[in-house]
């Protein structure tokens, strides 16, 4: 990735993954299908404003019940002005569970940067 990718679609630190898998609420994600936490990845052009309430980061997983397959969403966002308000990006893993551990099987991202707004 390029620098300006890097700001868009920032990397996922070891620390917020660790931290994430181990606040998922088990039963949350086993009755609604996903689980959420909002985090700071603090990744912002800096013409714009860094994280802020309006426009939180967040992972997120969710759970294909039919195939014990998961997606986990790194959702970058940052607040653009009050017309616009957040832009955001996602970097998507799609992940599965095999004999106990977790593989990593395809790496997707959303969200492109246009020449006014992001």
């Amino acid at each position: 990735m390029t620098d300006e990718q890097k700001i868009f679609f920032p990397q996922l630190i070891e620390r917020d993954f660790v931290d994430f898998f181990n606040s998922i609420n088990i039963d949350s994600l086993e009755s609604n299908g996903s689980f959420d936490k909002k985090y700071s990845f603090g990744s912002v052009p800096k013409e714009y404003e860094a994280d802020n309430e309006e426009c939180p980061d967040l992972l997120m997983i969710f759970k294909d019940g039919e195939t014990n397959k998961y997606r986990l969403l790194q959702n970058n966002s940052f607040f653009v002005n009050e017309d616009i308000g957040c832009a955001e990006s996602s970097t998507i893993y799609l992940l599965s569970i095999k004999k106990g551990k977790l593989l990593l099987n395809k790496i997707d991202y959303a969200g492109q940067k246009s020449k006014n707004v992001c």
